[in-house]
């Protein structure tokens, strides 16, 4: 546990804002600063695209907040269920290891293929499939176009990410 999650208890959460978990978004109950009650709180930190909202001079993630406005209790780590990390509606947030959320992760930015977990391999003039789980990489073999390359990587991930499989 962190010093930020030992200092705001969720009596002080709720008394400072109001959480509604359909669409995931705090409001203040008290001025605060330059917000006035009834004012969405909150500001979407540029880098890492998650919503941070500030309560007695402490950074907090949205979807943290939520989590402890709704059960009580402070989360070690939480998954966007559809990979928008600024929805913090209560449906879209699930408890989550580290490893179980890397599986939810978009197609990486210099992925050639368009479909993940499908590479080119020139040597073979075939599409390759691979998937990682648990820090070791599985080899699913080659194939004539992509699209059956990444059939194979579907199948793949749902038995081996279960509800965590992002195709």
């Amino acid at each position: 546990m962190t010093s930020s999650q030992v200092a705001l208890t969720r009596e002080r959460l709720c008394e400072c804002l109001f959480y509604d978990p359909d669409s995931g978004l705090f409001t203040w109950k008290l001025n605060h600063k330059r917000k006035k009650a009834g004012e969405i709180a909150g500001s979407l930190h540029k880098q890492d695209r998650y919503i941070i909202i500030t309560i007695d001079y402490i950074p907090h993630r949205a979807h943290t907040l939520a989590w402890f406005y709704m059960y009580g209790v402070y989360p070690r780590g939480l998954d966007h269920i559809n990979r928008i990390r600024s929805d913090n509606a209560i449906k879209n947030l699930r408890l989550a290891t580290k490893f179980e959320n890397a599986k939810n992760r978009k197609l990486n930015s210099n992925n050639k293929s368009g479909y993940k977990g499908v590479s080119w391999k020139p040597s073979k003039l075939r599409w390759v499939s691979s998937i990682k789980n648990n820090n070791k990489i599985y080899y699913l073999g080659l194939h004539k176009t992509k699209e059956k390359a990444y059939q194979a990587y579907c199948l793949a991930a749902s038995r081996l990410h279960g509800e965590f499989a992002s195709v």
